[in-house]
């Protein structure tokens, strides 16, 4: 870690740790039980190792921490003495206003993690995790499920696992997916970036790539961009 980036630690008015979908999906597979949001405490779960930046810290150091942690997220100090978030959505601002003509073919291809129809939403989280990605394709289709999802699901329609037994043999089908949009391979970086920043579940897919707003984050950090490509 460069030095304009610090590691946060201190309690009292500081931020100290978060909780994304990945602590939530590492731990309800350890207890799929109401009992795991009623009695763990958030700092028993949190992820503590994100940046803290400041106005001086440079882009490209930051996107470094992003890609050494596979962690999108940082905090700066704001004018009300507290902290902003700094997250993909943030950086898709950034992407909107790119001046190249890198079009997304040009990026590093991923391999697509696929499920079934008729997989277990326990095999889907293991699948997730095994994988170190946070969607995944339905088989066949341009149908996706994120880790946001499940999180969704949990609070708002099982009540945080009180209205369900088996959480771990729920059948897929019982999720409501989102939808991966189809891209050309010319559109630009900052078309792609335009359209994720539009989207409620930010993922593209074009021929046998797809495209999520943390591509683009690392797309931004790459030696073809200078430092005047994102003014």
């Amino acid at each position: 870690m460069r030095k304009s980036l610090e590691k946060e630690e201190k309690f009292g008015d500081h931020p100290i740790g978060i909780v994304g979908g990945k602590e939530i999906i590492e731990n309800v597979l350890l207890n799929p039980h109401p009992n795991f949001f009623e009695r763990t405490l958030a700092e028993d779960v949190m992820y503590q190792q994100w940046p803290v930046v400041t106005k001086q810290s440079k882009l490209f150091e930051l996107l470094d921490n992003w890609r050494s942690t596979k962690r999108a997220f940082a905090i700066i100090p704001n004018e009300l003495n507290d902290y902003s978030a700094i997250s993909t959505r943030r950086l898709l601002e950034i992407g909107m206003r790119v001046k190249t003509d890198m079009t997304i073919s040009e990026l590093s291809k991923k391999r697509i993690v696929t499920f079934k129809k008729d997989d277990k939403i326990g095999d889907i989280m293991n699948l997730m995790l095994k994988n170190k990605t946070r969607k995944l394709i339905l088989e066949g289709s341009t149908s996706f499920i994120s880790d946001r999802i499940i999180v969704e699901k949990i609070a708002e329609d099982l009540k945080f696992l009180r209205d369900v037994e088996n959480f771990l043999l729920l059948p897929i089908k019982n999720f409501r997916l989102g939808n991966v949009k189809q891209v050309q391979e010319n559109v630009s970086l900052s078309e792609a970036s335009k359209i994720m920043y539009e989207m409620e579940h930010p993922y593209l897919i074009c021929k046998d790539r797809v495209l999520s707003p943390f591509d683009v984050c690392m797309a931004l950090a790459s030696e073809e961009l200078t430092e005047y490509d994102l003014i």
